[in-house]
């Protein structure tokens, strides 16, 4: 496990100390607790410090955080089932 922050520069030259590639990053739950100029200069170390990296990344509107914690949901929506028949 790497301990700094992903917006802090530090990490980028553990890994790749250790590694030529290739690389894949997962950025889930992360990117949207940022701003945009954070979110950027995440994505911009990625592809300035890494040859060809893969990012995976999940995204949220402007509403998520305001409904995050709630446990009812909408009118007509049901929760997903991956590997399983909807009925």
């Amino acid at each position: 496990m790497i301990a700094p922050s992903v917006t802090d520069e530090a990490w980028a030259a553990e890994v790749t100390s250790g590694t030529d590639g290739p690389y894949l990053f997962l950025a889930e739950a992360v990117l949207p607790h940022f701003d945009g100029a954070a979110v950027h200069q995440v994505v911009d170390l990625l592809a300035d410090r890494f040859p060809g990296p893969l990012l995976a990344l999940d995204t949220a509107g402007p509403g998520f955080f305001d409904t995050q914690g709630s446990t009812t949901r909408s009118a007509g929506s049901r929760p997903a089932c991956v590997g399983t028949a909807q009925t």
